[in-house]
């Protein structure tokens, strides 16, 4: 799915996952901080929705060459940046 216009980036992914499901998303770099993507750069996105419905992942990929996670344990946490061995 395309993320066209959103004011909170992981709710928008989230709500729109089946549970027990995982979606993917295409991030335009319109998207901006403000709005929920961690450097307004765009990019692609999976989300992860347990089946309790309370719990997931969002993982986005940046056209910056960054990845960050966010996890949802009852409400989100904040953005990690994850870092690979490269």
């Amino acid at each position: 799915m395309r993320i066209e216009n959103t004011s909170n980036l992981c709710e928008d992914m989230f709500s729109n996952c089946g549970v027990n499901g995982i979606c993917f998303y295409a991030i335009p770099s319109l998207i901006k901080v403000e709005n929920g993507s961690p450097d307004g750069g765009g990019g692609f996105g999976i989300a992860y929705k347990s089946t309790s419905k309370d719990y997931g992942m969002i993982i986005v990929f940046s056209y910056s060459g960054t990845v960050y996670m966010k996890i949802k344990s009852k409400t989100w946490g904040n953005w990690k940046k994850v870092k690979f061995i490269e």
